[in-house]
């Protein structure tokens, strides 16, 4: 009894089934003709709204189905949804040809928007042949949101603000940098990474270092140009490099995003005289030693010669040729020049001076005073020293006798 029943219902199951799957023919009471639209979806091209203030054009995808071939009229447009009502930006109409069933189409639009707005896409059949509930023949898309087309850009000036002189830039004079960068859209939401730098040659490493780095996150509402003004004074090289840069996710441009500037320092070459005697005798070898200090580059010309003059008998008394470095020593060997006839004593003023690839001269040199002896006056001054030397020998040996002879006088 109980495999009858289970053979009763699976009968019952199949027959049900086999209505439910039987095809509707046009000819059957309950079928009428339909068409509608099932599906829209807009596809943005990165979001941008515009390019350079053009049109920018997006694709949107529809679908429509229909149990009739036939042909209809659909317009395809984009409505602003910044407001209750949305606002029609552009559309057009498009003639279809359906056959039955899913019909997949793509049409592009066209728009300028120069602002952040939502939007949303619009697929509406406004003239068809068969159909027979015109409600389901208009459908919107989701939302999306378009934005203007937005390029950073950043740029760096520079210019002299304190120097030694008007035509040049060296070492130790200050600068003025100007960085700047451009920001066309609000970045309270996504910051903007504003970096920038200084660095200078290291003449002895061959590199560059950083003496200046900083990275800030801007946020501001409201598009226009940030500005970072700073002064540096220029250290010992022969070149500044001045770089920026600026990043933001919705940048469209990266093309203007780096800049780097190199600003050549101009050759210096500073002479410090370090030891040197006050006195000597003439024709006896002398000793001066200086330190140079140079920031021109093996590349260019880093020769150089050092000359020592006699100011008070206008001789040049010693020249060498020197290779210059960032830093260094020299010591300068020369003979004590003569004194002028009849002075067995003077003092000459002598001009140490380096003269090379140096566009600043006010510290090329400097002035020492030398007191040369005449060699008859050092043998006159030896003689009188050493009779001078003699009677002190003298007196002091008549002083140790007078000191015995009270000794002696107490004792008896």
């Amino acid at each position: 009894m109980h495999i009858d029943r289970l053979v009763f219902s699976s009968l019952l199951l199949l027959a049900m089934t086999l209505m439910l799957c039987m095809p509707v023919i046009p000819l059957h009471g309950i079928y009428e003709p339909e068409v509608a639209v099932t599906n829209v979806d807009l596809v943005i091209h990165s979001g941008l709204g515009c390019f350079y203030n053009s049109n920018v054009s997006h694709l949107v995808v529809f679908d429509i189905w229909t149990n009739t071939p036939q042909k209809v009229t659909v317009f395809v447009a984009l409505y602003d949804m910044s407001s209750d009502t949305p606002t029609l930006i552009n559309g057009k109409t498009v003639e279809l040809e359906l056959k039955e069933g899913v019909n997949r189409f793509m049409e592009w639009i066209s728009v300028c928007i120069t602002k952040f707005t939502p939007v949303r896409a619009l697929v509406k059949i406004v003239k068809w042949e068969c159909d027979t509930d015109p409600r389901n023949n208009a459908l919107m898309s989701e939302q999306r949101v378009l934005r203007p087309f937005a390029d950073f850009q950043v740029f760096a000036l520079w210019r002299p603000k304190e120097t030694k002189q008007s035509w040049t830039l060296l070492p130790g004079d200050t600068i003025e940098i100007d960085v700047g960068g451009v920001i066309p859209i609000n970045t309270t939401v996504i910051p903007l990474k504003l970096e920038y730098y200084v660095k200078a040659k290291n003449l002895t490493l061959n590199t560059f270092t950083d003496i200046v780095r900083n990275v800030e996150w801007i946020r501001v509402s409201s598009p226009g140009t940030v500005w970072r003004n700073f002064t540096v004074v220029v250290p010992w090289t022969s070149k500044l490099v001045v770089g920026a840069s600026i990043h933001h996710e919705l940048d469209d441009d990266g093309l203007n995003n780096n800049v780097s500037i190199t600003i050549p320092i101009d050759p210096n070459i500073v002479l410090t005289v370090v030891r040197y005697p006050s006195l000597a005798v003439e024709g006896d070898v002398v000793s001066v030693v200086v330190h140079l200090k140079s920031n021109v580059e093996a590349e260019e010309d880093a020769s150089a010669w050092i000359n020592v003059e006699d100011i008070s008998t206008n001789t040049l008394i010693k020249h060498i040729d020197v290779m210059l470095e960032p830093e260094k020593d020299v010591e300068l060997v020369f003979t004590a020049p003569k004194n002028p006839p009849g002075n067995t004593v003077a003092i000459h003023t002598l001009r140490i001076s380096v003269v090379g690839y140096d566009s600043y001269q006010e510290d090329s040199e400097q002035i020492i005073t030398l007191t040369v002896l005449s060699r008859q006056s050092n043998i006159e001054l030896q003689t009188q020293l050493m009779f001078m030397a003699l009677i002190v020998a003298l007196l002091a040996i008549v002083m140790a006798l007078i000191s015995l002879v009270l000794v002696l006088r107490r004792h008896r």
